[in-house]
């Protein structure tokens, strides 16, 4: 069933579900006015990849950092193994200066997938997919971990934004409620 837009003027086939019957557990968590916690930095990310792509294209950490726009201190943390990930938008920056793909500078097989991933390698916050698609953002966290069913009409929007094929979403969408895509890791020697 969809739904007139509600509050920001966001349309979609989830209702707010303590209109009628009482908070959820997510609303009890994330008051009304709050915004649930949006995850920062990318998900499966491989310092070890970005090296070898940097090194491969012959440049240096303060090249690469002029290309993307940021101080050679920002590549450095990135390419420690316990160090801090990119943004995704940083990812998808990187990955066009390496002439790779986003998923190539991760350790996730792009067969398996999840949501969360396919938004990430198209530059994307939780916040910007969920606004671009006109989905509450507390609804499109949920969908990525699989807490909601994914209706066709959203599928289809995410797809859009995403620049993917709504099978493509159906499919990350079905691992991240699985708890799967995130476990089966990348080997990148099989890409070579």
């Amino acid at each position: 069933m969809w739904h007139e837009p509600g509050p920001g003027g966001r349309l979609g086939p989830y209702p707010l579900a303590h209109a009628r019957r009482g908070p959820t557990l997510v609303d009890r968590e994330h008051p009304v006015g709050q915004e649930a916690p949006i995850t920062a930095g990318v998900r499966g990310f491989d310092p070890e990849a970005l090296v070898r792509a940097r090194k491969a294209r012959g440049l240096s950490q303060e090249a690469l950092g002029e290309a993307v726009g940021r101080a050679r201190t920002n590549i450095i943390p990135w390419e420690k193994v316990a160090g801090d990930t990119p943004s995704p938008r940083n990812l998808v920056l990187l990955a066009q200066v390496l002439d790779v793909h986003p998923w190539e500078l991760t350790n996730v097989n792009p067969g398996e997938a999840e949501l969360a991933d396919l938004r990430t390698w198209a530059g994307l916050t939780q916040r910007e997919l969920a606004d671009a698609a006109q989905i509450a953002r507390s609804s499109y966290s949920l969908l990525e971990r699989g807490g909601l069913p994914l209706h066709a009409e959203v599928a289809e929007r995410i797809a859009v934004e995403l620049g993917r094929t709504v099978e493509e979403v159906e499919r990350a969408y079905m691992r991240s409620k699985a708890g799967t895509g995130s476990f089966q890791r990348r080997d990148p020697r099989r890409d070579l």
